[in-house]
Parts: structure tokens; C-alpha cells; sequence
């Protein structure tokens, strides 16, 4: 037999020559087979072919994979042909096998999964059995590995379509098998197997190759084609007769099109006629990337006034300019058709269930390990709070309410002491989730995925979604993902250990690599205007002349770069003689000759001037040999994209998102926002006035927008945290048990209090041994010892919710702070030994507020609401009031003092007092003159509960002259004197009332709705949640 390779300037795959050949083998009786690159082409062979009665029947029209597969099915030895899911599964789950096995060995990671699926496809068929010469040692392990790969696959009932193509001719011929005439058409290049496989027919058969050769170019990657078939043909013994058709005509084209066809890439060549611009070719320059959207849409506005009514608009990726252009041209009136070829992992459902099923995993895995631990003593805590669980109760695939989703979310996340297996129990509780989420979960955990994904995309249909829509469509390429790895023998169901995790990883892996595959429209087809959006490679099969316009876009250096493919798969396929020549630049300029063939009349080539980071781009090699080929001073014209409508250009539809507006912040009259401010009392129906905390007043003080955004928009996070916070809560919670027990001991050891009888029943004003003192200190750590291991074992019991602010560490590292803490809490117990002479703990976390059974209490003319840490007293009747503040020494004399170091100045008056940031212990001292009358108050303190050793703590606030040195010391008082007691000439008392006063102007301020941004220094916007503030300082 022989190979006849007929070459043509003719880019169509039907020429003039091919269908003589085909009637010639039609009259003659013999059958035809027509192998072409795609199936589209096919098809579009096929409905040429119809306008030819004698040549309607026949002749089959098809791709060489599909015909192999189709004879395969007739002729082959029983085994199924592997597909891509075949592929990628078990070449993933051998990469996986094989990094456990070796020890100095190939790593797992996708990519070596990758490389041995594309070595499988390609060459599994011609590697060799042996070591061979040249290869390094890691590659003769891939090689292996491939082999290895090949023999599962056979022991699986599977054969890779290259082994078929090099099986069936030889089948053929052992049987006798009749074959047709093989005519291939519309090739520029093919793989190494096709090249064999048409050879090793062409012993059998005629086999006749049309290719589109003239000698331009853009033809280059079809001489390297017909090379590489007349190598393998002669290698064979077959005679290979080479023709070459008449000039044909050109398709009908605008003359400059017509002219540039002809020029394009032959700039340097005498004797060629150079194109002069006509308007039938422009270039597009975007300003940026941003602005290229628009400007596309408004080029074919103007085309479709020129009448342009079927126009192509050709992306390096076609899904990103789906989904950049389809909304913004159907807003127009157009109808526009296009493909998505982008992996399903990009799909909304797959994403969702794919977090499901491996945040499943996750607990469950984390659930064996929750009595072992995670080798420090803590249970593996890795996984909170589960954020893929919660994505994809988020999703519209779960069946939860968007509201349900989100409350659930804050329960999680409100509770560090979650344990896995409670999670797990409440996504399977139908009244938390939804009848579909709570049987999903259920599968997973049993190891059936496929069967978890395929319930949801039954329940996404019997709720009324649409059965070809992505989510369903996303959910049941899972579920046939699960069935071709289980054909494989590969399967989870009813396993234990890792078996479940690593297949959700294998599914991932696959949904990373397989397309969804979608055709897509908008529109009723009864537009005028057809757009459609493809790829760089389908414009390039694109029948010449077929369109009316070609809109080319993103035509950078960047975005068409020409880089040789030099993987280590490309040099390894080429150290075993299994790799076809490619050339980049001949692949590009074919595909860009080609795609610019397609167009009837017009040609817009977009690019943008500058990238995402704002640098200058430089046109692609294909758009400035195209440049070139222009005569002097006669180039297109160039359009720049203007930049007159930014909002435009954020719109899927190219309409303004919003009409643009100024955001005004609140000003001094907000008299009408008091329903903001003060809410009727529940059930009462009688108004309440404000109810207000120290910590608010302070945050008003600051800055009276703060105060609003942080306690009546409340945007504080929902996460349960493990800061200073929650260490703070700890701290009080051990020191006022640590005194109150020291107090108690010291009560009963003098007879004043009986066994088991509370401390709030003493009368006596000084116990002997009740303060911390040198004689008491070694008793008092062994009692706060015994309280914090108390406290912290009962911190996992009460961490229910957020606002528990329980202490709960999940890692090692938290746990070294849970220890830190400790030390910090014995050095302020030594701290205390040396001061507060004559005053010892009486009262403890003292609460005051509106809730049943506490004392109520009001401060500057508001409700008052809060808790007072500790008040010592002395045998005087004076009273102390002390708060802590985990916090260092530094922070708290540089925050926390009501005057400066050096004291407010000399003459300074009451009417002249200014607030100090921090008022807390000024406004609990001033509550403790009317709650406990017969106290006098000479001391509102701040201790520092923060550092390693006693030196490293410190008090702040205020106090009299003669507490303070009795509180801490001559010296320290001869320090701190002037920054933390009353000035002369005004007393401690004084200074509440007037701290007092100053604050009951503040609230009467926000009783009025005064929430106008007004910040007392740039430390008090440092934390403010209101970013865009026009009167932020610092």
C-alpha cells in the first residue's frame, strides 16, 4: 500500500482535490473513513459532505481517537480503553505508592502524577522493558513506574488508547480485516502515536494526508508534520507519493484582509505584495486590564453598526472572557454563544462538597486521635474552627438556610472546646442542617463519596433545580469520578485509617484536572447578532471566511508568550526517540494565520497598555510580525480605550454599579437618630434610659463614633480567642478565689467564721493572715496553684459560647502562654507582699447592674453596669478599690495614671480637670461612696497582672497622698506622687465628683444622639473599626 500526501494552500479541509478522492472511492465501492482533529470539524465535515448526494453515505467522518476506540471495540483483545478518569486515578494513586515505598526516591506530588499520566498516553505502547542508556536515575524510575502503571492497568481490564493504535493495525492484518481508504484532512500536527498509527495503516490500506502547505510561515508546523509522517512511512518500507494541489482562490475577504493573509510573516521577503490599512484591521489599545472588558464591548458595538452580524471573539482562555464579556454583550441586545473547558473544580458545587467531604475527614480523623492527643498533652484542636464545614453549609447545595448556616457558624466558631465527634453529631442532626446535609455527612463518614454527591444532586433537582445545571452537573461528575476509581478496585467504603481521606484527596486531584465541559448562550437566538467566545486553538479550526469580524484579544508578550516546552517529561519522551518536534513560534503563528482566516471583513486586535502592576507591556511576537508586514507608514489604525466610565468597568454588564454617592459622617445635630440610642424596655412598653459600662464610657470619651461603631453596630469578630482577653478572665477568676481562700483560712483559723460558712457573713475589719504577706506567700501559691489547675480543667465545660471567654489552648504554644500565665499570677502575689500595708481583700468581684438580684447602681446620670475586682479595706473603715489589668507594668503607668509623671502643673483647679483615658476605677470608687456609705474610699487602683518577676508589675491610678505610701512605699509614693494623687488644694473626693460631672456631660452628649467623629488623640483611632474616617488621626 501506500501514503500519498497531498499539499494545498487551501486551509479548508474539504478542498476541490479531497472530494475527487472521495468520489473516486465512492464510485468504486470502496468505503471511506475522513479522520479530522475535532469533532466539531467533524461535524462540520459532515454537513459539507451532505451537499454532495453522492457522497452523503458512505463516508465516515470522525477524530483518530474516536475511530480507535470504535474498531477497538470490535477487534481488541476485551479490554476496556482507558479514559482520562482511569488515567488520572491510578496514575495517582502509583505516584502516591511509590513515594511510600521509596526511601531516596520520586516524591509524591501532583505534578509526578501528571507527568505519568501524559507519559502513559503518550508512549506506554514503545517503552522499553530494559534500562536504558542515557537515562539519569530518576527518570528510569518514572520510566518504571510507567511500566508498572501499564501492567496494573492490564490486570484491571484496561488498555491505553496508544496501545491501541499500535495493536490494531497488526490485528488487522493477522485477520485479514477489509479495510477502507483512510483520508485525513484539517492536521497541522499530531502525536507520536497518530504519526505511527497512520503509518502502520498505510501498510494495510491507501492513506491520503491533506495538509495546508504553501511555503508561508504560518505553514511551517505542517511541514514538520508531513517530515515526521514520510520518516515513519519509509521506516516502514511504504512508498510515500507527495502531490501538490492547484493554487485555489481565496476565500471570499476584504481586500486588505485578502492582501495580509498573503504578507503576514514575510516581512524580510522581496516580491510580496504589502496590505495598506483600510479600516479592516484595527488595533484596540486598553489602559489596562481593567479597562479591556469595555473596550471589547464597545469595538463590537461599532462593528455591529458597520454589519457585522456574526462576530468572534477569540481569549487565551475562553471561560475568563465568558465570564468578563457574556453579561456586558447580551446587555446590548446580542446573542452570544461560547464554551467553558475550565476544570470542575472551579465549579461552585464541587468546591463546596469537596470542603465537606475533606472537613469531614478532618474530624473524623481528629476523633480517633482525641484520647492520645496531639503529643503535648492537648487534643488535636488543627481543625477548629471548621471553615470547609461552614463554606459549604454556606453553599446552595447543603440545604440550609443562609440564616441557619451563619448561626451555626458562630456556635462553632463561639466554642474552643469543641470536640470533633460533637461537630459531626450536629452536621447529622437534620434539625441543625437539612435532611440532605445530615445523609451526606453520613456517607462520607462511611467512605461512599460518590454516593454523598450523587444524593445532593438529587436533592438540588427535587428542589427545583435545573438537572444540566453546573451544580448538578458538578455533583455527578463526583459521583462518576467515585465509580472509575472504583473500577479500578480502589474503593473506601466501610474502610478505616486513611483510606477515606486519601480518596477524597485522589477526587480532588482528578476534579483539579478534568473540565466540566459547558456550552453556553444567552439569549434567545433570535438576536440579529451572533458573538461568539472561544479559544486561541478553536479560532484557529475555524473555517476560513465564517464569521463576519474576529475580535483578538489580550495580545501581549505576557499573555502569548513562546516558551519550548523543556518539562522533564518533554526530555525524557525525547532521550527515548518518543518525541515529535515542536516548535512554538510555528505552532502560534499557524494559530493566529488561521484564526485571522476566519474573518470575513473585519480583524480588532486588543491589547492592553499596562499590566496589573501598572508596567508597560509589549505586543506579542504574532502582533508585531503582523505590524510588519504592513507597508511603510500604512498600519492599522490604533483605538485607545478611554477611561471616562470606571464604574463601567466593574459591572458584569458594563452599567454603573451605583449612582455615586458621598458618605457623610454624623454631625453634631442627630437629635432625630435617639431611637438608635435608647431602645424601649422589653415587655415594659415604658422607656429605659442608657445602661452603660466604664468601658463604654471610655470608648465614647475617645471618640463618640468609635463608641457607636464598636457598641451599637457591633462588628466585633465571632471567633472565641485566645488573647489577652481570655487570659485577663482568667486571671480575675484565680486571684479572687486565691484571696478570697486565704481570707477564709485566715476567718476560721480565729474563730470568726465556721467551717463551710461564706465569707460574706465577717463583720471583723482585720484578720491576722488575710493580706499577702512574706509569712503567708509560700501558703497563698500553693492555694492559687491548686485553683488555676481547678479553673483551667473546668475551662472546656463552660466554653460554650464566646462571651464565656474561656481559656482554652489548642497548641502547644498556648499552652506554654497557659504556663506563662501562671508565673505572671505568683510574681503578682509576691508583688502584693510588700504592699498595701493595713489593707487586706474583703470584697470580690463585686456586680452591680440591672439584672435580677444584683445591686443597682448609677453613675452620671445613666444605669451603670459592671463589676469591681477586688475593694480591700483597713481597720479605718477605709476601702481601696482595685482593678486588674493583664497588662505590662509599662503600659499600665504610661495608660492608666489620672495625671502626668510630673503632675498636672501648678495651679491647677477642679474647673480645669480633664478626664484621663482610662476613668473605670475613678467611676467604681465613686459607686462604692453610695453603695457602702460607711467605707471611705481613698484609693481607685489599677494592678498590673502581667510579668515574670515582681518588679516587672506596678499600680496606677489614684489615691491620697498618705494611702499611697502606705500602698506602696515612700519611695515609689516620692515617685508616682504627682502623677496618682490629688493636686494641693483639692482633695480624693473632690476629684470623683468632678470626674463625675465631666462624664454626665459626655452621656447627656450621647442621650442627645451625638455620635459625630471626634477623636481625643491618634491613640484613639489606633483600634477604631471606622477606617475611612475623615477625622482619623495618626
Amino acid at each position: 500500500m501506500s501514503l500519498q500526501v497531498l499539499a494545498s494552500d487551501n486551509p479548508e479541509i474539504l478542498t476541490p482535490e479531497l472530494i475527487g478522492l472521495l468520489r473516486a472511492a465512492c464510485a468504486d465501492g470502496r468505503p471511506a473513513v475522513l479522520l479530522v482533529p475535532s469533532f466539531s470539524q467533524a461535524l462540520d465535515a459532515s454537513r459539507s459532505l451532505a451537499a454532495y448526494p453522492e457522497l452523503s453515505l458512505g463516508i465516515a467522518c470522525t477524530t483518530p481517537a474516536a475511530w480507535v476506540r470504535e474498531r477497538w471495540e470490535v477487534w481488541g483483545d476485551g479490554r476496556a480503553l482507558a479514559d482520562q478518569q482511569i488515567r488520572l486515578a491510578l496514575s495517582y494513586h502509583l505516584a502516591v505508592q511509590g513515594a511510600q515505598e521509596a526511601q531516596d526516591g520520586l516524591s509524591h506530588t501532583p505534578g509526578m502524577a501528571l507527568s505519568l499520566s501524559r507519559l502513559a498516553r503518550e508512549a506506554l505502547a514503545w517503552l522499553p522493558a530494559h534500562a536504558v542508556a542515557g537515562l539519569s536515575g530518576r527518570e528510569q524510575e518514572v520510566v518504571d513506574l510507567a511500566l508498572r502503571y501499564g501492567a496494573v492497568l492490564h490486570e484491571r481490564g484496561f488498555a491505553e488508547p496508544c496501545e491501541a493504535m499500535a495493536a490494531l493495525p497488526r490485528i488487522f492484518a493477522a485477520r485479514g480485516v477489509s479495510m477502507p481508504e483512510i483520508v485525513v484532512a484539517g492536521f497541522s500536527d499530531a502525536s507520536f502515536a497518530v504519526i505511527g498509527f497512520l503509518a502502520d495503516l498505510a501498510v494495510l490500506c491507501p492513506v491520503c494526508v491533506s495538509v495546508c502547505e504553501d511555503g508561508r510561515p504560518q505553514t511551517e508546523s505542517a511541514r514538520g508534520l508531513v517530515a515526521s509522517l514520510i520518516h515513519a512511512a519509509r521506516a516502514r518500507g511504504i512508498a510515500v507519493e507527495e502531490l501538490r494541489a492547484a493554487r485555489s482562490s481565496s476565500p471570499a475577504a476584504s481586500d486588505e484582509l485578502a492582501l495580509l493573509g498573503q504578507a503576514l510573516f514575510r516581512a524580510g521577503e522581496a516580491g510580496v505584495v504589502r496590505p495598506v490599512a483600510t479600516g479592516a484591521v484595527r488595533l484596540a489599545h486598553a489602559t489596562g486590564p481593567f479597562a479591556e472588558p469595555e473596550l471589547v464591548v464597545r469595538e463590537v458595538e461599532r462593528l455591529v453598526e458597520e454589519g457585522a452580524r456574526s462576530i468572534v471573539i477569540c481569549a487565551p482562555n475562553a471561560g475568563d472572557a465568558w465570564d468578563g464579556l457574556s453579561a456586558r454583550l447580551a446587555a446590548r441586545g446580542l446573542f452570544v454563544q461560547g464554551t467553558d473547558e475550565r476544570p470542575a473544580c472551579l465549579a461552585g458545587a464541587c468546591r463546596a462538597f469537596l470542603s465537606l467531604a475533606s472537613g469531614v475527614c478532618d474530624l473524623a480523623e481528629a476523633d480517633r486521635q482525641w484520647e492520645s492527643g496531639d503529643g503535648h498533652g492537648l487534643p488535636p484542636m488543627s481543625w477548629w474552627p471548621p471553615r470547609p464545614i461552614v463554606d459549604f453549609l454556606l453553599s446552595s447545595i447543603s440545604g440550609v438556610s443562609e440564616e441557619a448556616a451563619w448561626n451555626l457558624d458562630k456556635r462553632l466558631r463561639g466554642n474552643r472546646a469543641l470536640s470533633p465527634r460533637e461537630v459531626l453529631m450536629l452536621l447529622q442532626r437534620e434539625g441543625t442542617t437539612s435532611h440532605a446535609c445530615a445523609q451526606a455527612v453520613r456517607l462520607i463518614i462511611e467512605g461512599r463519596i460518590g454516593s454523598a454527591a450523587h444524593l445532593l444532586a438529587r436533592n438540588l433537582i427535587e428542589t427545583g433545580a435545573d438537572p444540566a445545571s453546573d451544580d448538578v452537573r458538578a455533583l455527578e461528575l463526583i459521583a462518576q469520578l467515585q465509580a472509575s476509581v472504583a473500577r479500578l478496585g480502589m474503593t473506601a467504603a466501610g474502610a478505616k485509617g486513611r483510606a477515606i481521606p486519601e480518596l477524597v484527596e485522589l477526587l480532588a486531584f482528578m476534579c483539579g484536572e478534568i473540565p466540566l465541559g459547558r456550552s453556553l448562550c444567552i439569549g434567545t437566538g433570535e438576536e440579529p447578532v451572533t458573538v461568539r467566545i472561544c479559544s486561541r486553538a478553536e479560532a484557529a479550526r475555524l473555517a476560513p471566511a465564517s464569521s463576519d469580524a474576529l475580535v483578538f484579544t489580550h495580545l501581549t508578550s505576557a499573555e502569548w508568550p513562546l516558551k519550548q516546552r523543556d518539562d522533564a517529561l518533554a526530555n525524557l519522551l525525547a532521550k527515548l526517540g518518543l518525541a515529535v518536534p515542536a516548535d512554538p513560534l510555528a505552532r502560534a503563528r499557524h494559530r493566529f494565520a488561521r484564526s485571522l482566516a476566519a474573518a470575513r471583513h473585519s480583524v480588532i486586535l486588543e491589547m492592553s497598555l499596562h499590566d496589573r502592576d501598572a508596567r508597560s507591556t509589549y505586543p506579542a511576537v504574532v502582533l508585531a510580525e503582523l505590524l510588519a508586514s504592513y507597508a511603510d507608514d500604512a498600519v492599522p489604525p490604533v483605538i485607545v480605550g478611554t477611561e471616562d466610565q470606571p464604574a463601567a468597568k466593574l459591572s458584569a454588564s458594563g452599567a454603573p454599579l451605583l449612582q455615586t454617592a458621598v458618605l457623610e459622617l454624623p454631625g453634631e445635630d442627630c437629635i432625630q437618630d435617639r431611637s438608635m440610642l435608647v431602645l424601649p424596655h422589653s415587655g415594659s412598653g415604658e422607656p429605659r434610659g442608657l445602661l452603660l459600662s466604664a468601658t463604654q464610657i471610655e470608648t465614647y470619651l475617645d471618640c463618640p463614633l468609635k463608641w457607636y461603631a464598636q457598641n451599637r453596630i457591633r462588628v466585633d469578630g465571632i471567633d472565641a480567642d485566645f488573647t489577652n482577653m481570655q487570659k485577663g478572665s482568667f486571671a480575675h477568676v484565680v486571684l479572687e478565689r486565691t484571696h478570697g481562700e486565704l481570707l477564709y483560712r485566715a476567718a476560721v483559723a480565729q474563730g470568726l467564721l465556721a467551717e463551710g460558712e461564706p465569707i460574706d457573713n465577717l463583720e471583723a475589719a482585720c484578720i491576722a493572715g488575710a493580706r499577702i504577706s512574706a509569712s503567708n506567700l509560700d501558703e497563698a501559691a500553693r492555694i492559687l496553684d491548686a485553683v488555676f489547675d481547678e479553673h483551667l480543667a473546668l475551662q472546656r465545660e463552660k466554653a460554650l459560647r464566646k462571651e464565656s471567654h474561656s481559656l482554652v489552648p489548642h497548641t502547644a504554644s498556648e499552652q506554654y502562654q497557659v504556663e506563662l500565665l501562671r508565673r505572671d499570677l505568683h510574681a503578682t502575689l509576691a508583688f502584693e507582699q510588700e504592699r498595701f500595708a493595713g489593707f487586706e481583700p474583703r470584697y470580690f468581684e463585686l456586680r452591680f447592674g440591672c439584672g435580677e438580684g444584683m445591686r443597682t447602681a448609677r453613675y452620671a446620670g445613666a444605669g451603670f453596669v459592671g463589676t469591681i475586682d477586688r475593694i480591700d479595706v483597713n481597720g479605718r473603715g477605709e476601702a481601696l478599690v482595685i482593678d486588674y489589668k493583664h497588662k505590662s507594668a509599662l503600659s499600665i503607668v504610661s495608660d492608666y495614671n489620672v495625671f502626668p509623671k510630673k503632675g498636672p502643673g501648678e495651679g491647677f483647679a477642679l474647673d480645669g480637670f480633664v478626664l484621663p483615658r482610662h476613668i473605670q476605677t475613678l467611676a467604681y470608687a465613686q459607686i462604692i461612696r453610695r453603695i457602702y456609705p460607711k467605707l471611705n474610699v481613698v484609693g481607685a487602683l489599677y494592678l498590673s497582672t502581667q510579668g515574670a518577676v515582681p518588679d516587672k508589675h506596678a499600680l496606677a491610678g489614684l489615691a491620697t497622698e498618705e494611702t499611697l505610701v502606705r500602698v506602696m512605699g515612700e519611695d515609689a509614693a516620692r515617685e508616682w506622687g504627682n502623677a496618682m494623687c490629688p493636686p494641693r488644694g483639692t482633695d480624693f473626693h473632690g476629684l470623683l465628683d468632678a470626674t463625675e460631672e465631666l462624664v454626665a456631660a459626655a452621656v447627656e452628649r450621647l442621650a442627645s444622639a451625638r455620635i459625630e467623629a471626634d477623636p481625643r488623640d491618634a491613640e484613639s483611632c489606633r483600634f477604631c473599626p471606622v477606617l475611612r474616617c475623615d477625622r482619623r488621626l495618626g
